[in-house]
């Protein structure tokens, strides 16, 4: 299989529970078809932070994911339950403080990245 949207997450875990049907390694094969096919293209996509009962490791994945596939956009965003979804029901909420924490880290992670492709490129 080979996923064509955005990753989501860099946990597999999370992305199960996510009820997303791919795997990290599916999102990586797709992103090196499309960059094999197309050097040129702009790739962008989302990736959520603080999912329920993610973990250190399962953020610490997403981190590493961001920073392995060199995407051209990010867009970074914080659960928040959606009323209907299984996910708003969903015991293991990350904490405020550390919710906050993460999502500051990958969006500095993000804008660094904006700004040394500027400077560098």
């Amino acid at each position: 299989m080979v996923y064509w949207g955005p990753v989501e997450s860099g946990s597999d875990r999370i992305l199960e529970l996510m009820k997303r049907g791919y795997s990290v390694g599916d999102f990586k094969e797709g992103i090196q078809r499309l960059k094999k096919a197309h050097p040129d293209l702009f790739i962008s996509t989302q990736i959520m932070v603080n999912f329920p009962t993610e973990t250190e490791k399962d953020f610490a994945e997403s981190m590493n994911l961001f920073e392995e596939s060199n995407f051209d956009y990010v867009e970074i965003y914080s659960f928040s339950p959606r009323p209907g979804t299984s996910a708003a029901d969903m015991e293991g909420r990350v904490p405020g403080r550390v919710a906050y924490f993460r999502e500051l880290r990958m969006v500095t992670k993000a804008l660094s990245h904006a700004i040394s492709d500027r400077l560098f490129t």
